[in-house]
């Protein structure tokens, strides 16, 4: 039977009318994104503290010329010996290698993306297969935690930390071949390397993907162990004895506390303590997370891949759980949550049309509220204002956290409709 009914006739127009709407305006977010990390990297000032080093970068510029420093920043030494491999005696290193690190995670994300597209197969509408990956790329884009701070403050760790995370992450959801899982155990030393807290955050994925029969349980105990051994080497490096300087509520230097508890006593004192604590707090949160984290309940649908998305949700949960009161920058710190629930959310939300356009809405939220292309001085009170929110007046938090997440409501909630409006409806391409 060759003949289509009238109505079966424009049901299909819609959907056809929908997925171009939703591949030209994630094709739109990609470019504008994109955009937005070139121009912060080509035209943002320098942090003017420290020479361009700035707060922590300051110890990773001395461990550059082979000073020693204090604690944690000694263990970090993956970093520095990355950047000494281009310049010495400049930032230059510290801005080739943060950049090239953010490019392949971009690259990263956007193939488990699409690796994990919710409608497979040659015949399935173009949109299925183009529009998940740019709006992961987009999104990784567009996290002011990404281009935009590395841009004015080069001397940071994330990224080379983030690139390692998400490098695990797509080594257990979409390898070539399966011995190219065998890569996870170098990832796995490496990574305490940059970031000694992602020993017990990959240990315990690994754990969670293998319970889950994702991974086989020799390799990820055998990772699990590069991972504990990586942590080891990063504690005997050498270093000054004492701790660095960590930027109290009363904007004060004291001390960074050493032991895990004192650690915790100190973020919680800063962020619950007062009622601008913990307004802060909250808005770092939002900032962090954007609106992917009010998704998470569309995983629960029967979608191709779906206990991939769970786990990459673990992974997010384990890494706030572990790092959640590691430092007063709770939005920088929690970024890679934060993205990894987008990578979740985007690469296999809905088979549907409607819901498609809704995710793309959804980005189109999380660019207003991220700023992607908000200029920040070198002056370090703006610096910390728009990406730390140290300066933790009333207005501060509002017009710098706020205001953002508010004005993006509108475009959330309409995403949000047109994904429940697309429930359980797929479009399919019919002769």
């Amino acid at each position: 039977m060759t003949g289509v009914t009238g109505s079966a006739r424009a049901a299909l127009l819609r959907g056809d009318l929908l997925l171009r709407a939703t591949v030209a305006l994630s094709v739109l977010l990609f470019v504008l994104s994109a955009a937005a990390a070139i121009g912060q990297l080509a035209w943002s000032d320098r942090i003017e503290r420290r020479d361009g080093c700035g707060f922590d970068g300051y110890y990773y510029c001395l461990m550059l010329k082979g000073t020693a420093v204090p604690t944690p920043f000694s263990r970090r030494i993956l970093l520095p010996f990355l950047a000494k491999q281009v310049s010495t005696d400049t930032l230059a290193g510290f801005w080739v290698v943060n950049v090239l690190s953010l490019v392949a995670v971009v690259v990263i994300a956007m193939y488990v993306a699409w690796r994990l597209r919710p409608v497979a197969g040659e015949d399935a509408p173009a949109a299925y297969r183009i529009a998940p990956p740019l709006l992961v790329g987009a999104a990784f884009l567009l996290a002011r935690n990404t281009f935009h701070i590395v841009a004015t403050y080069p001397a940071l760790s994330d990224p080379v930390a983030l690139l390692l995370l998400v490098s695990a992450v797509a080594l257990v959801l979409s390898p070539r071949l399966p011995s190219t899982r065998l890569l996870l155990i170098p990832v796995c030393f490496f990574a305490p390397l940059a970031r000694v807290e992602l020993a017990a955050i990959l240990s315990l994925a690994l754990v969670l993907a293998a319970l889950m029969r994702m991974l086989p349980w020799l390799l990820a105990l055998a990772a699990s162990g590069a991972g504990v051994a990586g942590a080891a080497y990063a504690f005997h490096q050498p270093n000054t004895g004492g701790a660095g300087l960590c930027l109290t509520r009363h904007n004060t230097y004291v001390p960074c506390p050493e032991s895990v508890q004192s650690t915790l006593r100190f973020w919680l004192d800063w962020d619950l303590g007062n009622w601008n604590g913990l307004l802060r707090f909250g808005v770092m949160l939002i900032l962090a997370f954007g609106p992917f984290v009010f998704l998470l309940g569309r995983l629960r649908d029967r979608t191709r891949n779906r206990r991939s998305a769970l786990w990459i949700v673990g992974v997010a949960a384990i890494f706030t759980a572990v790092s959640i009161f590691g430092g007063g920058d709770t939005d920088r710190i929690l970024t890679p949550a934060g993205l990894l629930l987008a990578l979740a959310v985007l690469a296999s939300g809905s088979r549907s049309g409607k819901a498609l356009l809704g995710l793309a809405l959804v980005v189109a939220a999380y660019a207003v509220q991220q700023e992607p292309f908000h200029a920040v001085s070198g002056d370090p009170t703006a610096w910390l204002t728009f990406f730390g929110l140290r300066v933790t007046t009333r207005s501060a938090v509002i017009d710098n956290g706020l205001i953002p997440s508010l004005i993006m409501l509108p475009l959330a909630v309409a995403g949000y409709l047109l994904l429940r409006s697309g429930e359980g409806v797929a479009i399919r391409k019919e002769g």
